[in-house]
């Protein structure tokens, strides 16, 4: 039934609780909705809440102006309360929201979210004020959700503070642009194709990818561009984990003259290559203990490609003699020399015979 609500609190309200397995979907008709969500304690009802992504916005904070190309259904959840409060929730179903506009000028954080999984698509979370950010609880980490996934999302907050902030087991984001800072601490999280972008000062990165636990943790971020507008680092890897994993490649990360495009100086463990750094003091900074492996990068206008006193390997684990021009084997090549093994796991160079002979196998 269509039309059967005022408001999208009082859906929620009726169907969070329904129960028998089912997922009850909300569809939402075009207009502002002027709403602070707060989705029950008791939910057993998986809810797909759906909206409309037409609408041209333009909200400006200051002298920051970013244009959202997104919904014509917008919730607003004011300043006196976050627009999505989803906390103090134990193994609840999942929330997908989609093609909805958030927006929030909450001193705290716009959205408060908890425990259970939530997936946003196709939406704009959008933080109006100088509040700590519009995606967490707290302002900095420690949200708890079980799974957060943002796909072809808009998240916007005034650059020099928290877009997203918070922490969880599984993180999934694809085809996402973040203004503002970043930061997901937590056990695992696979970022692709997504841009992000924020301005502030030596110390502090863009994006941050912690571990809090003495556990395993597994990162993979891959295809993303970063661009530091301040004078802070690009990404910082690492945290409390005892086996940290992370795969950093085929990235863009372009920043200031005095920062690190990579901090990895945490980490137990990162293979970080393919990736494309420009304009930094240092491209890779790597741990004191730990190893990072950091082949084939490609660095324009990088004072320091990589430091650390960590195990680091710049290059390929073997340099073959004959393509580096140098090492044990090597012979000048010639017109018409041929490459061959040398028989003790080398290359060396066969040049070319005298007139009217063949080249012909020994057997050896």
């Amino acid at each position: 039934m269509f039309g059967t609500h005022t408001t999208i609190q009082s859906a929620i309200t009726d169907l969070a609780t329904l129960g028998g397995g089912r997922k009850r979907v909300i569809f939402i008709f075009p207009g502002t909705y002027v709403e602070n969500l707060v989705f029950p304690t008791n939910q057993d009802t998986s809810l797909h809440l759906i909206g409309d992504c037409k609408r041209l916005t333009n909200p400006t904070f200051g002298a920051q102006d970013f244009t959202v190309n997104w919904s014509s259904i917008i919730v607003n959840g004011g300043s006196s309360a976050p627009v999505i409060t989803y906390s103090s929730l134990v193994n609840v179903p999942d929330v997908l929201f989609e093609g909805i506009e958030f927006r929030s000028s909450y001193a705290t954080a716009g959205f408060d979210i908890g425990r259970g999984g939530l997936r946003f698509i196709d939406c704009a979370l959008i933080q109006q004020s100088a509040g700590p950010c519009i995606l967490g609880n707290t302002g900095v980490a420690g949200v708890g959700t079980d799974e957060l996934r943002l796909e072809n999302c808009v998240i916007v907050a005034p650059l020099a503070q928290y877009a997203l902030a918070f922490s969880g087991t599984s993180l999934v984001m694809d085809h996402c642009s973040v203004r503002g800072r970043f930061w997901w601490l937590g056990a695992e999280s696979t970022i692709e194709s997504s841009y992000f972008e924020a301005s502030i000062g030596a110390g502090e990165a863009v994006v941050k990818l912690y571990g809090f636990l003495a556990a395993v943790y597994n990162y993979r971020f891959v295809g993303n561009h970063i661009k530091q507008d301040g004078a802070g680092d690009g990404l910082k890897i690492g945290g409390g984990g005892s086996s940290d994993r992370f795969v950093i490649n085929s990235n863009i990360i372009e920043g200031a003259p005095s920062g690190t495009a990579i901090d990895a100086t945490t980490v137990d463990g990162a293979i970080v290559s393919g990736n494309y750094m420009k304009g930094w003091s240092v491209g890779i900074l790597a741990p004191a203990s730990g190893a990072v492996t950091g082949f084939p990068n490609y660095y324009q206008s990088v004072t320091t490609p990589w430091s650390g006193t960590g195990v680091f390997q710049a290059t390929e684990a073997r340099a073959h003699g004959i393509i580096a021009g140098s090492g044990a084997g090597f012979t000048a090549p010639v017109g018409g020399s041929i490459i061959t093994g040398d028989g003790a796991g080398g290359w060396t160079t066969l040049p070319v015979g005298g007139v009217g002979t063949v080249l012909q196998s020994t057997g050896t």
